[in-house]
């Protein structure tokens, strides 16, 4: 199942956010130095970042939607970015898209392969104050434990 079936988006920024926020894809490489967006700028780049088409992007943004192209241009420029796509991953990487911008899966679809299934990290305890250890650094259980 391709990844905007998945996650029930059509277009390409939209659909690098859903791999790279489901851990699919990793981030790019980013400038170390983040450009200073105005809280205004982000609401275009989550609307790039979320939605599908320009009236979407522009109601996201509260912006009229023959400024959508326009503006996004200027933030790829300041970004530095190649084009909406880069911009979408450059702000991965800058961790300016934070969870709840993260696509959930369309599950009316057809189950996703285990291969392909996102694990939910462990929960915390709210009376532990450390962090819950990686899901890759939990020993696994013996299969067999009679060996």
């Amino acid at each position: 199942m391709s990844i905007g079936l998945k996650f029930g988006v059509s277009s390409r920024p939209a659909k690098v956010h859903a791999a790279l926020a489901s851990g699919q894809a990793p981030a790019p490489e980013a400038p170390d130095t983040v450009p200073a967006f105005t809280e205004d700028e982000l609401l275009l780049v989550r609307g790039v970042a979320t939605k599908s088409d320009s009236d979407e992007m522009a109601a996201a943004a509260r912006i009229a939607p023959a400024l959508v192209t326009t503006r996004i241009r200027h933030l790829a420029v300041k970004a530095g970015a190649l084009n909406s796509s880069h911009l979408v991953g450059m702000a991965h990487a800058w961790q300016l898209l934070h969870s709840a911008t993260t696509p959930k899966p369309d599950t009316s679809a057809s189950p996703s392969p285990p291969c392909c299934r996102t694990i939910a990290p462990p929960e915390v305890r709210s009376d532990d104050a450390r962090p819950a250890p990686a899901a890759a650094a939990r020993p696994r259980p013996d299969p067999d434990p009679a060996r």
